[in-house]
């Protein structure tokens, strides 16, 4: 906000009621900022300004104070005008871990964007949808995986995805992670985020809580929507043995994906016989007593990180590397320990 006055305040303002007009003028610029986090900047013009409740104006409305005669009057606003864009320019500047955005006056949007990839295949898995009964949804993170990103997805409809939390299993209690009330504005004035990232350093290893709000406004909170979900990514080393066993052959792999597709492949990729094996709901068929369909089936346990017989990410022949070193001539897989004692 821009004022532009003599500063000669002469009218009372009912709404601040100071019993001062001077007082009131400068109550009103306090109101601006504290209410509506609005800037006032205060110019003085003329040559009997009342100089102290202008400069007043300014600092209350943490502002600045300008005075010019009618020949400034384009040179001083032009310094508002900078001064507007360059609090623009600071306020539109993002940085985070790994990530800064910045708003340039000329609207140009520059993002710098590092992070360090662990090494590990990548896979991503999404829960099944919550929120009908519960606002409680949970998901499950290997052990033996890094967690990558995790996001929080809300179809909310009608109303706004409001609060987000990761339930603490240390201290007992729930954490918010997100809070859309924080912007101390009307929910109708804000987009609505139905894509919500946990902070990595909130969940662990296990079984992860999120609790998830919808609401009208900062007090007005209800359940969430029936089509909450979790996607989330790991990284994570993959690679499977088997015991000793009797042949190392292959088979024709029938392998279901957890989009509901499923994928035939030869594993090895010169297998040519004619044995099937298959991972999927309700029928895994593999020979445990051949050490590639063993080290196969093994492999894809690790690839199902939710343990529903259905691979999280998709593969083909070219993605596995299958490495075998075969020994033969062992009579027995087992030893068996003969002593010969004397008693004298």
């Amino acid at each position: 906000m821009v004022v532009m006055s003599d500063g000669k305040a002469n009218v009372k303002c009912a709404r601040q009621n100071t019993g001062n007009a001077k007082q009131d003028a400068i109550k009103a610029a306090c109101d601006a900022y504290e209410d509506y986090n609005i800037t006032v900047y205060a110019v003085g013009f003329g040559s009997d300004t009342d100089i102290t409740t202008l400069q007043s104006i300014a600092s209350c409305g943490h502002g600045s104070f300008y005075f010019g005669n009618l020949e400034d009057l384009i040179e001083v606003y032009q310094q508002i005008a900078d001064e507007i864009i360059n609090a623009t320019y600071s306020e539109q500047t993002i940085f985070g871990e790994g990530i800064d955005a910045t708003l340039f006056p000329s609207s140009y949007i520059s993002i710098d964007y590092s992070k360090n990839i662990p090494y590990g295949l990548l896979i991503i898995a999404e829960t099944e949808e919550f929120g009908a009964s519960t606002p409680i949804g949970s998901f499950s993170l290997p052990s033996d995986a890094t967690p990558y990103e995790i996001r929080v997805v809300s179809y909310s409809g009608s109303k706004w995805t409001s609060k987000v939390a990761v339930y603490n299993n240390i201290t007992g209690t729930w954490e918010n992670v997100f809070d859309l009330s924080e912007y101390n504005l009307p929910f109708t004035q804000l987009g609505d985020p139905y894509v919500i990232n946990i902070p990595l350093n909130k969940v662990k290893p296990g079984n992860n809580l999120v609790n998830v709000s919808l609401g009208l406004a900062p007090n007005n909170f209800t359940a969430g929507s029936q089509y909450n979900k979790v996607i989330y990514s790991v990284l994570k080393n993959v690679s499977s043995y088997s015991p000793i066993v009797s042949s190392a052959d292959g088979c024709i792999w029938t392998i279901e994906f957890e989009d509901l597709t499923n994928t035939t492949m030869k594993i090895p990729s010169d297998y040519n016989g004619t044995d099937t094996c298959s991972y999927a709901l309700g029928k895994i068929v593999y020979n445990n007593n051949d050490a590639i369909d063993y080290a196969i089936y093994n492999l894809l346990l690790e690839l199902d990180l939710n343990s529903n017989s259905r691979v999280e990410t998709k593969f083909s022949n070219s993605d596995l590397t299958i490495d075998s070193l075969e020994v033969e001539g062992i009579p027995f897989v087992w030893e068996t320990e003969v002593q010969a004692r004397v008693w004298r």
